[in-house]
């Protein structure tokens, strides 16, 4: 049958001798819209009951992107689970979903959505009622039932392991395949056979993950574990109220997820989703087997942070110790202020704020200086680029960078190390350098070998300063680019003084310590020299 308002022509030739009849003029045909470009999905299989599980299949999706998937008895009322699919990369998908027995319409509506609202596409279910099922009739008494094994489920979602206490002792009361992880029970039980407290549920799903970072979220009440290929990586295994709890990870392929969950009282909810972060989450590092940054990158990967000391040994297993050359990108989001970089390489660096160079150290080096340079940024992204070569004997490399304006007084970096080598290991905002440890230490510092160096803005007339320093061990000061005390060696409680003549207006200060072992203090202030 032709559907109706298409008209079908078939070419023929006539018989000899036949005359061609002459073709009724038929009225215009309204040309027929082409075919949506956008996301589409369909359900396998179109008709089903509920209770039962359905598989959505889509395609036209963005490659990598995740896919939230909800049902209901029309679009406004559908019920929007958490993540079910990832589009793989020729942009098609298929997630498991489960048609709530409360559904009881003649038909219902399944929406799948990216999980920024900007792609959507809608298909129909029909709903049909359980039939009933007729019963077999009686075996032969001449041949007896024979026993036949129970087939092993499949689990097209999260198999979902239920138990009736909080530490999963014994076997699950309860198997089922639950499509999603986001359940809100409140004050019930999950189910017939659970208790409403005191119970636990553990859900594995192996998930075919595209190349990149992810961000994972957990909402719960009260307590839960996450697993990734038995690697345990949230551990919050506690009684609270509905906390939420977020984690980054980097995937590739196929990845066993295990979340493990107890309720102990009161309310119980679990809600566990993820997003796609792209391919390289944190720093795109491309290595080059050689010191020009010349030709195909031999690895790329993605770093975590520019915070690498190899000493002699090699990046990877595919980059030599020595000539080689690394490029790092990201694109970083900036608060409005002056920003201070910070390189330290051995051997060269240059750095670029979007297509600024900022700092070009291109040189050998043994990594003992750290490259500085201010920048002032309104708010907003920024691409920073990071290059670096070694040529040979050692090789690290270490950027990092902070708000000056974020700092109300001395701007104190602290390093686990006598050398202020290295990106810090925490910086605070300290409002005086007057500090007696004793025997202790900074917080999150041993209490012996660590260095701080402390930055701050301060004005000042136009007059000779002296500085004075009581120090245990060493310290050196700077105003601007003028060294005014040096004394970067192992002593006892000391005092010692410079003078420098200024100028009106703002000068930097910058004070560097170190503590060796034994008794640690260190106390900095300058006054008006007396009139010579």
């Amino acid at each position: 049958r032709t559907p109706a308002g298409i008209r079908t022509l078939v070419a023929a030739t006539s018989p000899p001798g036949e005359s061609t009849p002459t073709e009724t003029p038929q009225p215009a045909l309204t040309p027929s819209p082409s075919p949506s470009t956008g996301p589409t999905i369909h359900v396998v299989p179109e008709v089903s009951e509920p209770g039962a599980f359905v598989e959505v299949r889509g395609a036209g999706w963005q490659p990598a992107e995740e896919i939230k998937v909800g049902i209901g008895p029309t679009i406004d009322q559908a019920e929007m689970t958490s993540s079910l699919g990832i589009a793989r990369a020729d942009g098609t998908f298929s997630a498991t979903l489960f048609v709530p027995a409360s559904l009881t319409s003649m038909d219902a509506v399944i929406i799948a959505q990216s999980l920024d609202g900007q792609r959507r596409a809608v298909a129909r279910l029909y709903l049909v009622s359980p039939t009933e099922t007729v019963p077999p009739p009686p075996p032969s008494p001449t041949r007896p039932p024979q026993p036949t094994a129970t087939p092993t489920p499949k689990f097209k979602g999260w198999r979902g392991e239920y138990y009736d206490n909080v530490d999963f002792k014994g076997s699950p009361v309860r198997i089922r395949d639950d499509s999603s992880i986001d359940f809100d029970w409140g004050q019930s039980a999950p189910m017939e056979g659970v208790p409403a407290d005191a119970f636990s549920v553990r859900w594995t799903r192996l998930i075919d993950f595209p190349a990149g970072g992810y961000r994972f979220n957990v909402e719960v009440d009260d307590g839960v574990r996450v697993f990734i290929d038995d690697q345990l990586v949230l551990d919050e295994w506690k009684i609270t109220s509905t906390t939420s709890y977020e984690f980054q990870q980097v995937l590739d392929g196929p990845t066993e997820i295990r979340v493990e969950y107890f309720d102990a009282g009161g309310n119980a909810t679990i809600k566990f989703m993820w997003q796609y972060l792209g391919r390289y989450p944190n720093w795109r590092a491309a290595y080059y087997d050689n010191s020009s940054l010349s030709g195909k990158p031999a690895l790329v990967r993605d770093d975590l942070a520019v915070d690498f000391n190899w000493g002699d040994d090699r990046p990877a297993p595919q980059i030599p110790p020595d000539n080689f050359s690394v490029r790092w990108t990201r694109t970083v989001s900036f608060d409005a202020g002056t920003h201070r970089f910070h390189a330290q390489a051995d051997d060269g660096v240059r750095v670029w704020v979007n297509d600024e160079l900022i700092i070009d150290e291109w040189h050998t080096s043994t990594g003992e200086m750290d490259y500085v340079a201010d920048i002032y940024l309104s708010s907003g992204s920024r691409e920073i680029r990071i290059e670096y070569y070694e040529a040979g004997g050692k090789a690290e490399v270490h950027v990092w960078w902070e708000n000056l304006d974020a700092y109300v007084g001395w701007r104190g970096a602290y390093y686990d190390n006598r050398t202020l080598s290295g990106a810090p290991a925490f910086v605070r905002d300290d409002p005086d350098i007057d500090f007696d440890w004793g025997k202790g230490s900074p917080d999150d510092i041993g209490p012996d070998n660590f260095s701080v160096r402390w930055t701050d803005r301060r004005g000042f007339g136009s007059a000779t300063y002296r500085f004075f320093a009581e120090h245990d061990d060493g310290v050196r000061v700077w105003v601007g680019d003028q060294l005014v005390i040096d004394e970067w060696y192992e002593t006892g409680p000391v005092t010692h003084r410079g003078d420098v003549e200024l100028t009106a207006g703002f000068h930097e200060v910058r004070v560097e310590y170190f503590e060796a072992t034994g008794e640690a203090s260190i106390r900095v202030w300058w006054e008006l020299a007396p009139y010579r």
